[in-house]
């Protein structure tokens, strides 16, 4: 089993990673983004990849623009549902990343029953776009 750092309150653990790789892809729901023209190019980037901004406050909304994460779900149900309209999906394996790229997987409170898992820094690899 492989593991990797996740954020979480009083700062990171080790999380199993097979509970992110289930299924074998993440999906991204990107109705209103703030790299949107990057993202239709197959890039993630974050809305400030440097902020110091937590998973927790992430979670509670409205801060995308500032914030180091980007929000996927597991189930491609979900991302249809809200990439509904003028959205797009993005779909990535869920895999770990290599030891030199700067994203990273990180743990969701999933508040809204979402199977929300984040991504934490910028992915320019591997990123599938569609709509749905």
């Amino acid at each position: 089993m492989a593991f990797q750092n996740a954020p979480c309150k009083g700062g990171d653990y080790l999380l199993p990673f097979t509970t992110l790789a289930i299924p074998s892809t993440a999906h991204a729901i990107i109705p209103f983004s703030p790299d949107a023209e990057n993202n239709i190019n197959s890039q993630v980037n974050p809305g400030d990849e440097n902020s110091n901004i937590s998973a927790e406050l992430h979670n509670e909304g409205n801060i995308s623009g500032i914030s180091p994460f980007t929000s996927w779900t597991r189930d491609p149900s979900i991302a249809s549902q809200y990439a509904k309209g003028n959205g797009i999906i993005l779909r990535v394996k869920a895999a770990a990343p290599r030891p030199d790229e700067k994203w990273r997987w990180g743990f969701s409170d999933d508040l809204y029953y979402e199977q929300e898992i984040l991504m934490k820094g910028p992915r320019n690899e591997g990123v599938e776009v569609y709509k749905p």
